[in-house]
């Protein structure tokens, strides 16, 4: 088996890379989740590789034939979608390991949320669940039914004072552009501690992260993209995924193995809520480089 070979720079250099995943046979939250693929592109000014998994057969061959005609249309539909340098990737192998190693250097990996419905909640699929688990940059999950917003996006990212929440809060910050971040720390209570611990030991960090980066430079000038920091008792999870915002940033769990993240937070965000969910890893490239004073590529507004 072949994998596709990730690269750095495909004639636009300094560019960020998206990279997103289709499945030949068609399913239906691929057009949802290839279209805000595509407006991740066109608003960070990114390239984008979209990788089709499909079966080694004549048919496989008609339905990749296929998955490239939604692109185009994808393209053609989406403001600015034209202008966007894309890549395409043919796979007979297993989707998720070829997803993961073609976005070992992009810096951001888009998948469907499709997902199994059980009682009171939604299980990812084996597929997402992989990606989640095994790739290095941040990963968008989109669910079927979620409209890509047509103005600046709302963002909400959840903090709690901790090394990976900041970098989550830096990403946010990058993703929102020209809109506005609400950044949420989410006291549970049922912890243990006692109340005055319960709300200062995670709150105070939280409101300090949210404060060092209210003004962070980014690329040539300052963008001053404000951030609104609230604390809210409650189930972290419920309080998040309840989040009125086009898309939830959330930092991935410190290990990253598939039986760590069923049980995170991350984990019960996207089993619960029916909007774009954004998992962000600590060593997140873009909110550590990017955001940094006079470093990187900022985002085109």
């Amino acid at each position: 088996m072949t994998w596709p070979v990730p690269h750095d720079d495909d004639g636009h250099p300094g560019a960020p890379r998206a990279v997103v995943g289709l499945a030949a046979e068609g399913r239906d939250d691929q057009g949802t989740s290839l279209r805000w693929a595509v407006a991740w592109a066109v608003q960070h000014g990114a390239r984008l590789d979209v990788l089709v998994s499909h079966s080694a057969d004549p048919a496989g061959s008609r339905s990749a034939a296929a998955a490239r005609l939604l692109l185009g249309r994808v393209l053609a539909e989406a403001p600015g979608g034209s202008d966007v340098p894309v890549v395409v990737h043919l796979t007979t192998g297993a989707p998720g390991p070829a997803l993961v190693h073609l976005a070992s250097t992009a810096d951001l990996l888009v998948v469907g949320g499709d997902r199994r419905p059980r009682p009171g909640r939604r299980r990812l699929l084996p597929l997402v669940t992989h990606c989640l688990s095994h790739a290095v940059c941040p990963v968008l999950v989109v669910p079927g039914a979620s409209a890509v917003p047509s103005a600046a996006w709302t963002v909400v990212v959840g903090i709690d004072g901790s090394a990976r929440s900041r970098s989550a809060l830096r990403r946010a910050r990058w993703e929102a552009s020209d809109g506005q971040v609400r950044a949420v720390t989410v006291v549970d209570t049922r912890s243990g501690w006692p109340p005055v611990q319960s709300w200062a030991r995670p709150g105070a960090r939280a409101r300090r992260d949210a404060e060092d980066l209210r003004y962070v430079p980014a690329g040539a000038g300052p963008r001053r993209t404000p951030v609104e920091h609230s604390i809210v008792a409650g189930r972290p999870a419920d309080v998040l995924a309840g989040q009125d915002a086009d898309l939830l940033v959330v930092g991935a769990p410190a290990l990253r193995s598939v039986r760590w993240f069923l049980t995170s937070t991350a984990n019960r965000c996207l089993g619960r809520r029916p909007r774009p969910v954004l998992v962000v890893p600590f060593d997140d490239r873009v909110g550590d480089a990017r955001l940094s004073p006079g470093g990187g590529h900022a985002p085109s507004s």
